[in-house]
């Protein structure tokens, strides 16, 4: 399954949230700011749209546990705004290449998740609590110590080419006991001896 991802494009500190109900202040995008969003406009034609995002007050949700007050962050058409928001400086609205992922392969959440990008065989998986990926050549830690006891440590959102350098970036969220962490990883943005690099992430608390 493709998810949305909002990209910002005034030029501040990059970041990434997700569309919902979330407790306290962990909403990171301000009402009425103007956004990049990564929608599906068919199995494999995704765009960056241009779209003004709104964040409001809201109590007794069921997402939130308690009486606690939140924020609900929404888009002018949430049914076509899936996942995650980010603020990305140098991304542009447009077309992006996207790459088949197998959505059964990914649901089962078992190692490793393998497609193909520019004739090339990628492969992700948990290696002891590291998550890998590699291009058959180069490996690359994409995350560290994942916690043991959560079953499903990672979901891959979307891969294909968002900076339009011709290689793999990615989206992700690595899942803790209690918390989520998504993450966006541009090749563009790569150092020497490394295939991608996380250039937005945020992490989301859940329970106690």
């Amino acid at each position: 399954m493709i998810f949305a991802l909002l990209l910002a494009i005034n030029f501040v500190a990059p970041t990434l949230s997700q569309p919902g109900v979330w407790p306290g202040d962990e909403v990171a995008v301000r009402n009425g700011e103007k956004v990049l969003v990564l929608v599906e406009k068919s199995r494999l034609q995704c765009e960056l749209e241009e779209q003004h995002v709104r964040v409001s007050t809201v109590k007794d949700s069921p997402d939130l546990p308690g009486n606690v007050v939140g924020k609900k962050v929404s888009f002018e058409n949430d049914s076509e705004v899936v996942q995650v928001i980010a603020r990305v400086p140098g991304l542009i609205p447009g077309p992006v290449e996207t790459v088949e992922v197998q959505a059964e392969e990914n649901a089962k959440h078992e190692n490793p998740i393998t497609f193909t990008f520019h004739g090339v065989e990628w492969r992700i998986e948990v290696l002891g609590n590291d998550l890998v990926i590699t291009d058959g050549t180069q490996k690359q830690v994409l995350a560290r110590r994942l916690d043991k006891e959560t079953t499903v440590a990672w979901d891959l959102y979307w891969a294909g080419d968002m900076d339009h350098d011709g290689k793999l970036d990615l989206l992700y969220v690595i899942h803790g006991e209690n918390y989520t962490r998504d993450q966006l990883a541009l090749s563009s943005a790569a150092k020497e001896g490394e295939l991608v690099r996380v250039v937005a992430g945020e992490k989301h608390f859940f329970g106690c």
